[in-house]
């Protein structure tokens, strides 16, 4: 199955899902997206610039810390949740640039969709 294969599935099986993408936060790209018609090159750009932002942060945060933290999921995910949409950022740990992306345009059970975005990720690992 090739990732664009899986961020299909993936964007078929949540309600209301407006972009499924896989990223780099080391080079700002998306590699490959599936979204609606009415997202741009630039949104999806904005997207991996907000990802980036999101892990510089929680590593940021984690190296203040005194004590060791071992690869724990609740540090590679971060969601940004509005009015009418749910952002999902997972990486698979601390040392990978590559992230998954999900925007839903309903409010969503974030750990639903986290569950979904680490399943997805865990897919494209095994394919890479």
């Amino acid at each position: 199955m090739a990732i664009k294969d899986i961020l299909d599935a993936t964007s078929n099986a949540i309600s209301n899902c407006e972009v499924a993408a896989f990223g780099d936060t080391d080079t700002r790209l998306m590699l490959r997206a599936c979204h609606q018609n009415h997202i741009r090159r630039e949104h999806l750009d904005a997207l991996c610039d907000q990802a980036a932002h999101c892990f510089n942060f929680i590593d940021t945060a984690l190296s203040l810390q005194s004590e060791a933290i071992e690869n724990d999921a609740d540090f590679n995910e971060a969601t940004c949740v509005s009015a009418d949409k749910t952002t999902i950022f997972v990486r698979t740990d601390f040392t990978s640039p590559d992230f998954l992306c999900l925007v839903c345009t309903n409010p969503q059970e974030p750990d639903a969709l986290l569950k979904t975005a680490h399943d997805a990720l865990q897919k494209i690992n095994a394919v890479q």
